[in-house]
């Protein structure tokens, strides 16, 4: 089993939001976690937004360090493609960025682990969970 982690559960790790995420993160193998260069790129952009660059900087090294990037193929440009149509003929879209995460989780059969489960819960076949509840 897998597990992708979104943004929104990094920043809430980074900041210490709840002990559940820390527990969940402290029982679950590092080889069972990866990450997506969108998620990536979103944490650099919230990285160079916020006051004290060096300290957040640090804090997300810290977090990220032992955890695999897994680089988008094409195969996850397919699943984006896929949802993104199926989503906007359903009248329910939502963020491109969100769009490239869940179709990189769908490719690699991860969870996707995320607060935002309003929005990834209308993707097709993708399973979703959010470590920042306690519901393992």
């Amino acid at each position: 089993m897998h597990y992708l982690l979104d943004t929104s559960i990094i920043i809430a790790a980074i900041r210490g939001d709840t002990q559940q995420i820390r527990d969940k993160l402290d029982t679950t193998s590092l080889s069972e976690i990866v990450l997506s260069p969108v998620v990536m790129g979103e944490l650099e952009l919230s990285v160079e937004n916020r006051q004290c660059p060096e300290i957040n900087r640090a804090r997300l090294d810290y977090l990220v360090e032992g955890l695999r990037l897994k680089p988008i193929n094409a195969e996850t440009s397919l699943q984006y493609g896929a949802i993104r149509a199926e989503l906007e003929r359903l009248g329910a879209p939502i963020d491109s960025n969100d769009c490239w995460i869940a179709a990189q989780a769908l490719e690699l059969e991860a969870i996707l682990v995320t607060a935002d489960v309003d929005a990834f819960s209308r993707v097709p076949g993708l399973v979703v969970e959010n470590w920042l509840v306690e519901t393992w």
